[in-house]
């Protein structure tokens, strides 16, 4: 276990993720991913010393969400002010109005809800971890706040595993072998006259 693992420490970010969860833990030399989904767990190992570029784009899913929630709750509210007001609910109940009043209720105060939590929990985003072989998108990490609180204790990191190294310089490119050199063409023969 992680948690018990002295040479690991979590970092802040991660969660749930549409099929599972995931957190992210950070040792002296290597950054590990736990992507733990219904039936398996899946762990990838980042070098500190490896990673060129950490990415944070914003991203418009915030907005759907916030546009289907409150397009919802006003459905819901609107229904339910419409039958409170006349009396009468559009479609037929067996024991009564109330049950339908109350399902309605219920109905706009949990869109209504999901609305609040979607805005209180602020933007959407999507981080990315870029080394020498691959870009990876890391999981869990989809609101601004969350990410940029991960992003400041890995970046700081990433930087005293990679202060000794040197930076790369532009090298003129010399081949490695030299082709023969295409045969002169004989020199025209001058005219004689």
């Amino acid at each position: 276990m992680l948690r018990r693992d002295p040479n690991y420490t979590r970092l802040p970010g991660g969660g749930r993720t549409l099929t599972g969860n995931a957190s992210y833990w950070l040792a002296r030399d290597h950054l590990l991913l736990v992507d733990v989904q219904t039936a398996c767990e899946r762990y990838r190992r980042f070098d500190l010393r490896d990673i060129r570029c950490l990415t944070l784009v914003a991203t418009r899913l915030g907005w759907i969400d916030r546009g289907i929630l409150g397009g919802a709750s006003l459905l819901f509210l609107a229904w339910l002010l419409g039958a409170l007001t006349f009396g009468k609910l559009s479609f037929p109940l067996a024991n009564g109005d109330w049950i339908g009043l109350i399902a309605l209720a219920g109905a706009a105060l949990s869109s209504l809800t999901g609305l609040l939590l979607s805005i209180r929990a602020g933007r959407m985003c999507r981080v990315e971890i870029q080394t020498g072989v691959q870009t990876i998108p890391l999981p869990g990490l989809n609101r601004w706040r969350k990410a940029e609180q991960f992003l400041v204790t890995l970046t700081s990191a990433v930087q005293a595993a990679q202060a000794d190294l040197r930076p790369v310089t532009e090298a003129v490119a010399t081949p490695a072998f030299t082709a023969d050199p295409e045969p002169e063409s004989p020199a025209d023969p001058e005219p004689s006259s």
